[in-house]
């Protein structure tokens, strides 16, 4: 799955993993009513709207068969020569299970939210002011497969995806602050997987997903706390691999690993990038000592994790956000909670930070998610740990902590997990002391499945 932005007639082609035979879907939204029809790719079917009956938005929905997987690279899904300064959102789906030579019906871009399909798409684009939070709509039984994503330090827009498969009711914000219009495709039958993902970056390096990584156990949040000995990948294993890459958290799924950590900060646009530090000088030297959240999504995407493409918290979501536990942790960006969660599933979400921050716990519990507080030995041996892990679902202990400090961590009575393992032989200490799982950096030495 893919998307991107432009504005004033710039913007960059979109690409997506696909195989001959998917259904690829572009959906483009503008800011502003008619754009004189933008240019639609040759060779795609399409529905345009002008912008009349869809509170002054316009943009168009198009779609075709892919005979290869060159129809799904390098799409440009705007028109060069119609020069605007609307804000513009294009996304490119691809999608497999769709009967094969069937036409999808499509609702256009209107301000009246669609009748729900039985099984396929709707979508939303939403424009509002960096004081609009997004209209994290729902529909019971379907699952978001583009979250979207405002700013809170600019005008924003943003295109909301949700893949139906039996119906649904419509759950919209019952007080939207953001212009919303609304569109949905109806397909035959059932769509019943969304295609491969990959990250596609500038020179064209992509991280493929083997087909083998589909075959897999889905894992909840539930599920895990019922299991002992399981394992979080640090940082999508950065120990064996490029930080948070798409290509470290697949590397990881091959291995078994059921829950993935990500730690993000927003960007000055309001996107979630998935880097631990406060800038980007951290995984590529050549990048500025800016901090992340004074860059756009567009600066950030120019620069690498150590050679690979950094990608976003809705990157890892739509790859394995459906079926794996993401341990989420929103570093500079912590205190934005009305943005961030509601793009994330308390089913399969935890919420991770350093333990002395029992107020992000509490809000965060009340929302319906599990929290992990980590501490460090000397917060322990304080006594500051006592106070402030009564706040957390669990908590995490450093794995080579004496024993007296893991003995003092097992008063607490909450599930402790060790950190941060960066060998067998730390892990066996962590679950010898009393961890439930780990959170381990060296994902690689595991032998993949």
């Amino acid at each position: 799955m893919s998307s991107a932005e432009g504005t004033s007639a710039t913007a960059a082609p979109l690409s997506v993993t696909a195989r001959e035979g998917d259904l690829l879907v572009l959906v483009v939204a503008s800011q502003f009513g008619h754009l004189g029809r933008p240019a639609v790719p040759d060779g795609w079917e399409h529905a345009y709207t002008d912008g009349s009956d869809s509170a002054g938005r316009s943009g168009y929905i198009a779609w075709r068969w892919a005979s290869s997987a060159a129809d799904a690279l390098d799409v440009t899904w705007w028109n060069p020569a119609n020069k605007t300064a609307a804000r513009l959102r294009g996304l490119l789906l691809a999608l497999n299970g769709v009967e094969p030579g069937s036409s999808p019906t499509i609702t256009t871009w209107s301000s009246t939210p669609p009748t729900i399909p039985e099984q396929g798409l709707v979508l939303a684009q939403e424009h509002g002011t960096r004081l609009a939070p997004l209209d994290a709509f729902t529909i019971t039984g379907a699952r978001v497969v583009v979250s979207g994503a405002a700013s809170t330090s600019a005008s924003w827009s943003t295109i909301r995806a949700v893949l139906t498969s039996t119906g649904g009711e419509l759950n919209p914000d019952p007080h939207p602050a953001t212009i919303t219009a609304w569109a949905s495709l109806s397909l035959t039958p059932a769509v019943t997987e969304l295609a491969r993902v990959e990250v596609v970056g500038a020179g064209g390096a992509a991280t493929p997903l083997p087909a083998a990584e589909r075959k897999r156990t889905a894992h909840t949040v539930s599920s895990l706390l019922a299991s002992r000995k399981w394992t979080v990948a640090h940082r999508g294993g950065s120990a064996s691999w490029p930080e948070m890459s798409l290509r470290a958290y697949t590397q990881c799924v091959a291995r078994g690993v059921p829950a993935l950590e990500f730690s993000f900060t927003l960007t000055s646009d309001g996107v979630p990038v998935g880097v631990h530090n406060v800038n980007l000088r951290g995984v590529d030297p050549t990048a500025p000592a800016t901090p992340i959240s004074q860059l756009t999504w567009a600066q950030v995407r120019k620069y690498r994790t150590r050679g690979e493409p950094i990608i976003r918290l809705q990157d890892l979501q739509a790859a394995f956000g459906r079926d794996h536990v993401l341990f989420i942790d929103p570093k500079y960006s912590v205190g934005q909670l009305s943005t961030y969660l509601p793009w994330l599933d308390p089913k399969r979400t935890i919420i991770k930070y350093f333990g002395d921050a029992t107020w992000l716990a509490k809000a965060c519990r009340a929302r319906g998610f599990t929290t992990w507080g980590y501490f460090y030995e000397r917060h322990i041996t304080s006594g500051q740990t006592a106070q402030w892990a009564r706040h957390w679902d669990l908590i995490g202990i450093p794995w080579d902590a004496s024993a007296a400090t893991w003995a003092t961590a097992r008063s607490y009575g909450k599930p402790i997990l060790g950190h941060i393992c960066s060998s067998q032989r730390a892990v066996d200490r962590a679950l010898a002391q009393g961890a439930i799982g780990v959170m381990r950096a060296d994902i690689g030495s595991l032998p993949a499945r």
